[in-house]
């Protein structure tokens, strides 16, 4: 359990490099799942200003491109 939660708590894996530094955790929920399963639920906010939106969508559109060139033969 430990290890899901610092999975996904690990910001610099899951997040795009322009907003890792302003996310704030703010709860995390455990909820059955059924089956055995166990959900965990993570919630945060974080606040960036215009430019940062503009980077993160530059970021964005690389990420896209690079991608699509790669799946090109």
């Amino acid at each position: 359990m430990l290890h899901a939660i610092e999975k996904g708590t690990d910001f610099k894996a899951t997040l795009p490099p322009v907003v890792q530094d302003y996310v704030v955790l703010e709860s995390a929920q455990f909820k059955d799942a059924g089956g055995g399963d166990l959900d965990l639920n993570l919630q945060g906010r974080f606040q960036i200003s215009d430019r940062q939106i503009q980077e993160l969508t530059n970021q964005v559109k690389q990420r896209l491109a690079a991608a699509q060139s790669s799946a090109q033969p």
